[in-house]
């Protein structure tokens, strides 16, 4: 996806690839976008990633993925960081686990000083 025009720009992407031979299958994705909005005041702007990897055996009785993502978000010189990473698994297609942690970091002046909430 990609846009340009007056009030900014926002460009993304996703790359997805995979294997399957029979009784194994997996897969591996990576995506991301930035951006740029000019809105009054102050202008947004960032970008944001992700990591997910995927696997089954023996056409998916047991199967499991996991993932990383992160944001880099700008107000002005206000900047926030968050990431989050996740795992699940599944035995005879039901999900016996999922879980996930997030990191948040807000810096309320891209100059230097860093503040925790």
């Amino acid at each position: 996806n990609f846009f340009i025009g007056p009030p900014g720009f926002m460009m993304e992407a996703t790359v997805k690839a995979g294997v399957d031979i029979g009784i194994v299958s997996g897969y591996v994705k990576f995506a991301g976008m930035v951006w740029y909005y000019r809105v009054p005041d102050p202008d947004t702007w960032g970008a944001w990633a992700e990591v997910e990897v995927g696997g089954s055996l023996l056409w998916g009785l047991v199967s499991a993925k996991a993932g990383i993502e992160g944001a880099l978000i700008g107000q002005g010189t206000s900047v926030l960081i968050y990431a989050v990473g996740h795992v699940s698994f599944e035995v005879c297609w039901i999900e016996v686990f999922s879980g996930s942690i997030w990191v948040t970091i807000k810096v309320k002046s891209v100059a230097v000083t860093p503040s925790g909430n």
